[in-house]
């Protein structure tokens, strides 16, 4: 294949397509986190993606020499499985093979090799509504809202688990269930409120305390109440300082949201959240609230040494330490939402990626370089068609994957109350 066709060689396609994955993630912090502290699993199979949770803990007794133990010890079962249905975001372009013709040389309108199709690569994982980070951050799979919403394979997004306001029932800390719009404006935050509440098939509500409430997950032994229970914090509480502030409290209420999150262990890394995300709004509030408490004096040349550093001063331009976190925003966030994140305790999984178009290379298997499969293959599946009818070259790229989050160790910020 020569000429003006290049531009449309699979494997030349291939190699943008993983190229832009490596280049999207790494100018994209929770991108980044993702691919850098997730699970990843590649050439996944299957009519869906399941996996066993560790829901019931083993009983402990305290026991004495010559004790029958008979009557303490019975079969339990202490393992629930949650499945997902795997999620597909696609992009295309359409080239007309004489406008291709045509769009070459010094009078060409766009460079389709260099500038369109690695344009398309990048849309698809970072652009608009409906692109993988947009999903990642916005994409309910029970209410899905982007586009081919109701036909399509959506991704499990962070809201399946960190339910929005207004779209859910809430426990408070008083123990009490409210139903759908806010929780008291004295509650700090709360929990999913009823066994309905589900993510992955399995109910994200705690085990009901005080006789108040009914979840946890079926059929587990010696359930541990919050097994797959996330935690919601209500930024319009009255309870950070006696009045509904969300720009003025932001430090209080972000500090006790990371505080939710590292709950669960004082030494174990995996079990501690990694990363703060905000709204603008609420950035913008959060800088504004450090800034009335400290001052940071720059003296000299600072280094280089990370990607949230200004190169020249060696401080932090895009990123606010607070609460033993760095805070960013995303312009893809939900408007008035923070997420504390857990990266370590989020799964992402691949389907096997079609052939690129190597093992017809000129009908001999012998030199023909190995497909590439798993990590070295990327997450995203390329493919060029000609329409001889139409006498059109479509060029396809999609994510076939889904990404599995816990639930418990993620907390979301919002106005609740």
């Amino acid at each position: 294949m020569s000429g003006f066709l290049d531009v449309v060689t699979p494997t030349t396609i291939a190699n943008y397509a993983k190229g832009a994955w490596d280049g999207v993630s790494q100018m994209n912090p929770e991108l980044s986190m993702l691919k850098e502290n997730a699970d990843w699993n590649y050439d996944q199979g299957g009519d869906s993606t399941s996996d066993v949770l560790e829901g019931g803990r083993h009983t402990v007794l305290i026991s004495a020499p010559g004790m029958d133990m008979t009557p303490y010890l019975q079969a339990r079962n202490r393992w629930a499985r949650w499945n997902l249905p795997w999620a597909e975001i696609a992009s295309a372009c359409i080239y007309d093979a004489g406008a291709m013709r045509r769009n070459t040389g010094p009078q060409a309108l766009y460079n389709i090799r260099d500038k369109d199709i690695p344009a398309m690569i990048r849309d698809l994982l970072y652009g608009a509504t409906g692109s993988l980070g947009w999903q990642f951050l916005n994409q309910n799979i029970l209410a899905p809202t982007g586009p081919n919403a109701a036909n399509g394979l959506p991704l499990a997004g962070l809201p399946s688990v960190l339910l929005a306001p207004g779209s859910t029932d809430i426990r408070g800390e008083n123990n009490n269930v409210y139903t759908g719009v806010a929780i008291a404006a004295t509650d700090r935050g709360g929990v999913p409120g009823t066994a309905s509440q589900t993510y992955a098939g399995l109910s994200m509500a705690p085990v009901g305390s005080n006789g108040v409430g009914t979840g946890g997950i079926a059929g587990v032994d010696n359930l541990n109440y919050d097994a797959w229970t996330p935690s919601f914090v209500n930024s319009s509480s009255t309870a950070w300082s006696g009045s509904a502030n969300i720009d003025g409290n932001i430090l209080t209420y972000t500090q006790y949201a990371a505080n939710r999150a590292r709950r669960f262990s004082a030494g174990d890394s995996s079990l501690m959240p990694n990363y703060g995300l905000l709204d603008f709004r609420l950035f913008q509030a959060m800088g504004v609230q450090v800034a009335a408490k400290q001052t940071i004096m720059i003296t000299g040349q600072g280094n280089k040494k990370t990607d949230v550093q200004n190169p020249s001063l060696g401080v932090m331009t895009d990123a606010i330490p607070h609460a033993g976190l760095l805070w960013r925003w995303s312009e893809k966030m939900p408007t008035g939402a923070g997420y504390v994140l857990n990266f370590k305790q989020m799964r992402v999984f691949v389907q096997p990626l079609a052939d690129r178009g190597e093992s017809a290379q000129n009908g001999n298997s012998a030199i023909v370089p190995a497909v590439p499969t798993g990590e070295d293959a990327g997450i995203l599946e390329t493919n060029r068609t000609y329409d001889p009818i139409r006498r059109q070259y479509l060029v396809t790229s999609a994510f076939p994957g889904q990404v599995k989050i816990h639930p418990r160790y993620q907390v979301r910020i919002g106005a609740y109350a």
